[in-house]
């Protein structure tokens, strides 16, 4: 029996990967760091910032761990930003999560520079 075709990410692999790009660009993360990073090259993390395809559960963790929280706060975010929207997904660019909820700060992890500021260090 031949396999069905492939009908792109689910709502929720959708909303992961929602939540990964606000995540980076309030960060201001490049792609290349982001993806060195969690341990991907950068067309794997393109692909599925862009949803083409989803993250796996092992990409959520590295992710989680890069912004300094728990995979259990992570879903628990999206699970607020269905329920800001009525469980409907979010226009692209637009941010309803209270990041207040949850440590998310860069500066909670010390040893996570952006290459913006390995730039400036740089002679």
């Amino acid at each position: 029996m031949p396999r069905p075709a492939y009908e792109g990410p689910s709502d929720l692999a959708r909303a992961v990967s929602r939540a990964f790009r606000r995540e980076i660009g309030d960060r201001r993360i490049s792609g290349r760091a982001f993806a060195r990073e969690i341990g991907k090259s950068e067309k794997y993390t393109r692909d599925r910032l862009n949803d083409v395809y989803e993250f796996g559960l092992d990409d959520i963790a590295a992710f989680c761990e890069l912004i300094g929280t728990t995979p259990q706060e992570f879903f628990k975010a999206i699970e607020r930003d269905a329920a800001n929207v009525g469980g409907t997904t979010q226009p692209e660019g637009s941010s309803a999560t209270d990041a207040d909820d949850y440590a998310l700060a860069a500066s909670d992890r010390p040893t996570f520079e952006t290459e913006q500021e390995r730039e400036q260090e740089q002679p």
